[in-house]
């Protein structure tokens, strides 16, 4: 239930808000005394927090005499309202924002990326956009895990792709590369990400613990980072030498 609340709380409820809601998936036609306690909402609040999911066309009411029940909106028809509505703002914005002159983003730069999420995002959009090609080498396989999807619609999109882990990965048909020295690399790397798309732009950071990350469209940089990034996959492991004996 947590989970429920949290992500409500991401599409716009407020916590009070998202713990009611959830609570009357449980218990539903039910007074404000009765959602307070389910809820853990505190009853000094619970009216105001009702009233703003009644507005919200989250709640509905039955009335009988001075009682008043409450119960939530079904929530494939909610989901599916706030998905609509979402849309059409976004549509708006779009036609908004079409009319306002932006300036241009000067080639050649590199901008910080802070945070997982935006992190990720900004590699989907980097593996959604890509014509050609999509380099992508990580220190932990956890990495392709959140990759995975994106790179399997690149693949069926006929790119070439380079995909090299520290250890074996099954990724549902797409070729993987292990690399030779796969300790040495996740050493190396840990958390990090390495992606680079059409040679032209390339994603350079760590996804957990800093969770920081470069973009970059500087030409140097990114030819630099593809060359290091196919060299490692040329890397062989080091043939093993006989042994010699001491004399004695």
């Amino acid at each position: 239930m947590d989970d429920l609340v949290e992500q409500l709380a991401k599409a716009g409820f407020t916590e009070y808000e998202a713990k009611v809601y959830v609570a009357l998936q449980r218990c539903s036609p039910a007074t404000g005394y009765q959602i307070a306690k389910e809820s853990s909402v505190p009853r000094s609040t619970i009216y105001e927090v009702l009233g703003k999911l009644i507005a919200r066309g989250a709640v509905v009411t039955q009335s009988f005499g001075d009682m008043v029940r409450y119960a939530p909106v079904p929530p494939d028809l909610l989901l599916d309202r706030m998905r609509h509505e979402f849309e059409d703002t976004l549509d708006e914005l779009s036609d908004g924002f079409k009319r306002v002159t932006a300036t241009p983003v000067a080639p050649g730069q590199t901008w910080n990326i802070a945070g997982r999420d935006n992190i990720l995002a900004q590699a989907r959009e980097m593996i959604e956009r890509a014509q050609s090609e999509v380099a992508v080498a990580v220190g932990d396989d956890d990495q392709l895990d959140d990759l995975l999807t994106w790179l399997q619609q690149a693949r069926s999109r006929k790119l070439t792709l380079t995909v090299v882990s520290p250890v074996p990965y099954d990724a549902g048909g797409l070729t993987v590369v292990v690399h030779p020295h796969g300790e040495q690399l996740r050493h190396a790397l840990g958390h990090g990400l390495t992606l680079v798309v059409d040679g032209r732009e390339a994603l350079i950071g760590e996804v957990d613990r800093s969770e920081s990350a470069a973009w970059t469209t500087n030409s140097y940089a990114v030819a630099w980072t593809l060359w290091c990034l196919k060299q490692e996959m040329a890397k062989k492991p080091a043939p093993k030498l006989p042994r010699r004996s001491r004399k004695a």
